[in-house]
């Protein structure tokens, strides 16, 4: 496993996280979970509805939200941070 490295997409990257886990590897496959998470989200409610959403971009991917009926997609920079109102305009 050391020999193919740890780039890897889809089923492959969970068979290799579960391996380095059962190796007793946990580092190592906690490292590769991290690599599933594109982002982190702050959200804020009140009363069972959006206030304010801060969205940071861990590897710079596309980002698509959805909440209600508006949906909107934009392109992110790697730890870009990205605030929206409770109608997921971009402040």
């Amino acid at each position: 496993m050391i020999y193919r490295g740890d780039a890897a997409t889809g089923w492959s990257l969970g068979w290799k996280i579960n391996l380095w886990a059962r190796f007793k590897e946990g580092n190592h496959a906690y490292k590769l979970i991290q690599m599933l998470l594109s982002f982190v989200l702050d959200i804020k409610w009140k009363d069972g509805k959006l206030q304010r959403l801060i969205v940071t971009s861990k590897a710079g991917m596309s980002l698509t939200l959805r909440y209600n009926s508006k949906v909107v997609t934009i392109p992110t920079t790697k730890n870009g941070i990205y605030n929206f109102d409770a109608s997921l305009n971009k402040l």
